[in-house]
């Protein structure tokens, strides 16, 4: 490689740390895949888990050394902005093929894609039903017949976590793993949909590089900075290896605030043209197909819609209320479009006795749809969560150590009870749970 006569010396170096972490990195990501031999799905004893997480820890500080040399490059910006996007694509596919970490979300997505190829949808049955319900239901016979006809089948769904409940994520998501398994051979191997199932899912993760890039160059800012993703081994190992399902929604995101800035630089480069006295609007089409996108990535997981208040605001703030009740009609409609499978009730799970090992019957558990019970048991943000459940929860001490309670047992007492004489539509839930999930949804919706 020659050197840039128009770079600095600085420069040069910069560029070649940038190329070593690079190789480094694409090294370490080696390191761990040969690591993740040692994680088959049954659970074995002797797994390198500290090992992983050293090698994590080491490829973190390479991947900041190359952040940080990269910011300092000048010159050469595109052969930079060539070597992130090929380093980031190698070490996706030397993961790909790589035995998951500690994962098994897979599996209800190749599930629930298996089901949505035989004709059911996946919101009406939990594996435990296919696997062990007697009843005749002409849908659950048709899956029960693919699992006895397919060993795939019959292993994926057998490994499903969870399994006493329906599928909770959203049509989107649904609609990547329909058409991810339609693309399997049947007689394809469980690794073999594992695979590529994880191929899929880079795929959109390698969209995200493409529009955080579009974002920085609307933007003008370094294009080094797309190593923060292209090369977060957080983020390696959670896709190309874990293979969670959490780049389809963040594609969508990224493509529509990507489309939203290209929005609102146009809006910029209007109001610094002197030649002309028209307000300064975002297109219609960028409002339109901000929104779309964004709907999308709500549909394929629920997060994206913490971005919208904002995106609605900063468009009203333009003096733009057409434009900015476009936004928000086009979000509700293309939203309630796509979720529509989730909520018809033509698809609503199905609650149906399971067999036991003694062949005797056993009622299902009194809530198996995933989303219900996702929403009214599942912790979500577990460090701010139990901090609030802790001082809510009455006698805690009975239910293990806890690390940071300072509200009085007598009060905690009182509040549950308070809130138990209560009728609401959720008075099954545990009330500590319930205030601690209004409190962290209140510094949620405050934030």
């Amino acid at each position: 490689m020659k050197p840039d006569p128009t770079e600095k010396p600085a420069g040069l170096v910069s560029n070649r740390i940038v190329w070593a972490a690079g190789l480094a990195l694409l090294a370490l990501t080696g390191v761990i895949a040969w690591l993740a031999q040692s994680f088959p799905y049954e659970k074995t004893p002797g797994r390198p888990i500290v090992e992983v997480v050293w090698v994590s820890w080491i490829a973190s500080a390479v991947s900041l050394i190359a952040l940080y040399a990269g910011l300092r490059v000048q010159g050469k910006r595109k052969s930079l902005v060539g070597l992130v996007i090929l380093m980031g694509i190698a070490m996706r596919i030397v993961l790909v093929f790589s035995n998951p970490i500690l994962e098994v979300d897979f599996y209800r997505y190749l599930w629930d894609g298996i089901a949505a190829n035989n004709g059911v949808a996946p919101y009406k049955f939990s594996p435990d039903a296919v696997l062990r319900s007697p009843i005749d239901d002409p849908e659950l016979k048709t899956l029960q017949a693919e699992v006895a006809q397919n060993q795939a089948a019959h292993t994926i769904v057998s490994r499903v976590h969870f399994e006493q409940y329906t599928t909770l994520y959203p049509p989107v998501s649904q609609a990547v793993f329909r058409n991810t398994t339609a693309l399997i051979p049947d007689d394809a191997s469980v690794a073999t949909h594992i695979a590529m199932l994880k191929l899929v899912l880079v795929l959109f993760d390698v969209g995200v590089v493409g529009c955080l890039l579009w974002m920085l160059l609307i933007l003008e800012k370094h294009p080094a900075w797309l190593i923060a993703y292209a090369w977060n081994p957080l983020v390696l190992k959670e896709i190309a290896n874990g293979g969670h399902l959490d780049s389809i929604a963040i594609f969508f995101m990224a493509a529509g605030i990507a489309v939203f800035l290209w929005g609102a630089k146009r809006i910029e480069v209007r109001a610094g043209d002197q030649s002309t006295d028209l307000r300064s609007r975002m297109p219609i089409m960028a409002v339109v197909v901000s929104a779309a996108l964004m709907a999308m990535g709500v549909g394929a997981k629920l997060f994206p819609v913490i971005v919208l208040p904002a995106m609605f605001v900063y468009i009203w703030a333009q003096q733009d209320r057409k434009g900015s009740l476009a936004f928000a009609a086009v979000c509700c409609l293309v939203t309630a479009a796509v979720m529509w499978p989730m909520i018809n009730p033509e698809n609503r799970s199905q609650t149906v006795p399971v067999t036991t090992i003694e062949d005797t019957l056993e009622h299902a558990p009194a809530k198996t749809a995933g989303l219900e019970v996702f929403m009214t048991q599942w912790r979500m943000n577990d460090a701010i969560f139990s901090g609030v459940y802790q001082n809510v929860e009455p006698d805690w001490g009975e239910h293990g150590p806890a690390w940071c309670v300072f509200v009085p047992n007598e009060t905690r007492q009182n509040w549950t009870r308070a809130l138990a004489d209560v009728k609401l539509a959720l008075a099954d839930v545990n009330p500590a749970f319930l205030i601690a999930r209004l409190a962290t949804v209140a510094l949620f919706a405050a934030f």
